[in-house]
């Protein structure tokens, strides 16, 4: 027992981050895309791309999770593997067990994962089908990832390439904007472009900005606007952690990211 209370405080203590500084963003109202605001799951398998798995059934819960589509083509992205199954396991026993049994909403398992901002994929393959019963089921599949994107199409039917994993349930908005309209992830935007962060999580954020790849800005904001002044391709980085003690951030959990914001003059 006191080998599982030492691991699980150790789990929800890690990772920790320093911020020396805190910055402050006047958050003032922004204008909003008027393109649709898709929010996908990517990679997931059914019998169409695998042995087992309902398209019927998965699409009943992706809508119920307020999903926009599914796509089960596996994408460049972070799928199960890459969480790899130390951690699935550390994270059954300390977050999804516990939290459940308590009645409250866990992280989602790639949450603790801090690696490369790329696409979350729901590809774990269901390995056990009896009636109506799955293992593991789809609501623990799909988690609360989804991936974000800005498009005209109002079905979301094609993925843009400027789309970014957000780990909530709760949109994650992150555009930027100018005289010559909205721009997204991975686009070249100028001088001058207003960038806009809107968080909707209730938990403690932290928002990191980086300007090729050096750390510029950190922000305890939930809205955030900047105007990005100088060249350079910028970065974000949106986590919640447990609590702060000084300039110390413990248990952070990614909530979103986007890359390559690449201003120009």
């Amino acid at each position: 027992m006191a080998v599982y209370i030492y691991g699980f405080i150790l789990f929800h203590l890690l990772p920790v981050t320093y911020a020396p500084v805190i910055n402050y963003s006047i958050g003032k109202p922004s204008p909003v895309p008027y393109e649709k605001m898709c929010q996908v799951a990517l990679g997931v398998k059914t019998v169409n791309n695998w042995y087992l798995g309902n398209p019927n059934k998965l699409l009943s819960i992706s809508k119920e999770l307020n999903m926009d589509n599914v796509f089960e083509d596996r994408v460049e992205g972070i799928g199960y593997r890459d969480i790899g199954i130390l951690r699935t396991i550390l994270y059954a026993m300390f977050e999804y067990i516990p939290k459940g049994l308590l009645h409250e909403e866990p992280n989602d398992l790639y949450a603790a994962y801090l690696g490369e901002c790329l696409p979350v994929l729901s590809d774990m393959p269901i390995i056990f089908s009896f009636l109506s019963v799955d293992f593991p089921s789809y609501v623990f599949i799909l988690g609360k990832r989804r991936n974000v994107f800005f498009s005209k199409d109002r079905t979301c039917a094609i993925i843009d390439p400027s789309v970014y994993p957000v780990l909530s349930h709760k949109p994650v908005q992150i555009y930027a904007y100018n005289s010559y309209g909205f721009s997204f992830p991975r686009q070249s935007i100028p001088k001058g472009s207003n960038l806009v962060i809107n968080v909707s999580e209730t938990r403690k954020t932290i928002v990191f900005i980086y300007r090729n790849d050096t750390l510029i800005n950190v922000f305890l904001q939930k809205n955030v606007k900047e105007v990005l002044t100088e060249p350079g391709k910028y970065d974000i980085y949106i986590y919640s952690y447990a609590f702060k003690v000084w300039k110390l951030f413990f248990g952070l959990r990614l909530l979103s990211c986007a890359q390559e914001f690449t201003v120009v003059e």
